[in-house]
């Protein structure tokens, strides 16, 4: 494979693109003089203009468009089903250019230029002595696509998520709390708040499912199996007709669907992560062998034998 050599033909230094006439050749002369015409009116980004319109001679009409490097006319008309186009142009740039704004630079620059060659060739004066191109530009501009690091929505107040959480899982007020720290028994001392509240508490939450002829997260069960003394043991009952019958039927509220929400209040986790969290060496009780045993071999167990 032949070692790609750096050019030293004094282009990075010429604003006229007279290494054109040297390096690529004579044919070349008409680009090179509107190159020449075209920069000397830049006045900001001189070295990124230079190259990018460099690259667009020496790259892109050479490989894609030899047809119209003595005839310019040919770059707008195409020869032999040939058409230039931005798509060209742009592939081309990404071979060596890996930032999204040195693609944008490497293909407006161009079209920007072409749109000086329309003005001062290719274009003619109407009765009103308004210039009126003759040809079509076959570039066009790209604007700058950056990559999102981030979500492009306005975060919610953390004042509101606050209050979601008040509504989910109210926490006792201070004069509550007062009441709590008065009738302490001797030699205890004050919880963490969150100690205070159970799920008979989530009242909101149990208000939003089971209405009506809908169970929700309410599911029936034996009266026997209800612990009327735990007080996260939510029950009620309800009166429904069945075959022409009325019965009392009773129900005890699930609250996964709300302790899903109240970790999501909490924790930046989406729900599919939630779902995994439970691995179960927290669980007040274990299922071994056939039966519900209690969970001795975690010293970090939070739950109690109720």
């Amino acid at each position: 494979m032949t070692k790609k050599t750096k050019k030293r033909d004094g282009r990075t230094s010429d604003l006229t693109f007279s290494w054109m006439l040297t390096t690529l050749g004579a044919e070349w002369q008409q680009w090179q003089e509107l190159a020449a015409e075209w920069m000397a009116e830049q006045t900001t980004g001189i070295h990124i203009k230079r190259d990018a319109i460099g690259r667009f001679f020496e790259s892109y009409l050479t490989e894609y468009a030899p047809y119209a490097i003595s005839n310019i006319e040919l770059f707008f008309k195409g020869n032999n089903g040939h058409l230039c186009s931005n798509d060209e142009l742009e592939a081309l740039v990404k071979r060596t250019q890996n930032s999204a704004y040195a693609l944008q630079m490497g293909v407006n620059h161009p079209c920007s230029f072409i749109d000086f060659v329309i003005e001062k060739v290719f274009s003619e004066k109407d009765d009103n002595g308004n210039l009126v191109p003759l040809v079509q530009n076959p570039l066009s501009k790209i604007k700058r696509q950056n990559s999102a690091t981030e979500t492009v929505r306005n975060p919610l107040p953390y004042r509101y998520i606050q209050d979601l959480q008040q509504i989910l899982c109210p926490l006792p007020d201070k004069t509550e709390l007062t009441f709590i720290e008065q009738n302490l028994k001797n030699g205890e001392t004050l919880q963490p708040i969150y100690c205070y509240r159970h799920f008979k508490h989530w009242t909101w939450a149990q208000q939003q499912t089971g209405q009506g002829h809908q169970s929700g997260d309410w599911f029936e069960v034996e009266p026997e199996l209800i612990d009327k003394t735990d007080p996260d043991c939510v029950w009620r009952t309800k009166e429904v007709t069945r075959k022409g019958k009325n019965i009392t039927l009773h129900q005890i509220w699930s609250p996964v669907k709300a302790m899903v929400i109240f970790m999501k209040l909490h924790l930046p986790l989406r729900t599919y992560q939630v779902r995994m969290l439970d691995s179960g060496e927290a669980d007040t009780w274990r299922y071994e062998n056939g039966q519900w045993v209690v969970n001795t071999q975690h010293d970090f167990v939070l739950g109690s034998e109720k």
